[in-house]
C-alpha cells in the first residue's frame, strides 16, 4: 500500500497531489496527478483492468463512475508501450 492507501497512489508533497502510477512489463507508467486519492485511485483500477484483466485485484469494485475516461487511460498504456491498440 501507499501513502494514500490506495494501491498505485502516492502523495507528491512538494507539488500537493496525488500521483498515480502502475507498473507493467518492468516500466512505471505514469497516470496522471489528481487533488484527491479516490479519484486516481479509480483511474489506476481502469488501467490495472485494461493490463490485467477483469480478475484482477483493484482498489473499488464495480464499473468506472462517471469522469474517469477510459479511452483517455488506454491511450495512455498505448502510448507507453504496454498495451497494443490491436489488444482493446
Amino acid at each position: 500500500m501507499t501513502s494514500s492507501g490506495f494501491r498505485g497512489v502516492s502523495y507528491h508533497i512538494r507539488g500537493r497531489y496525488w500521483r498515480v502510477k502502475i507498473k507493467a512489463q518492468g516500466k512505471h507508467i505514469f497516470l496522471g496527478n489528481f487533488a484527491n486519492p479516490a479519484t486516481g485511485a479509480r483511474v489506476w483500477d481502469v488501467a490495472a483492468v485494461l493490463l490485467r484483466g477483469p480478475g484482477t485485484t483493484l482498489n473499488f469494485d464495480g464499473e468506472p463512475p462517471a469522469g474517469v475516461r477510459v479511452d483517455d487511460v488506454r491511450q495512455r498504456l498505448i502510448s507507453a508501450g504496454v498495451l497494443r491498440a490491436s489488444s482493446v
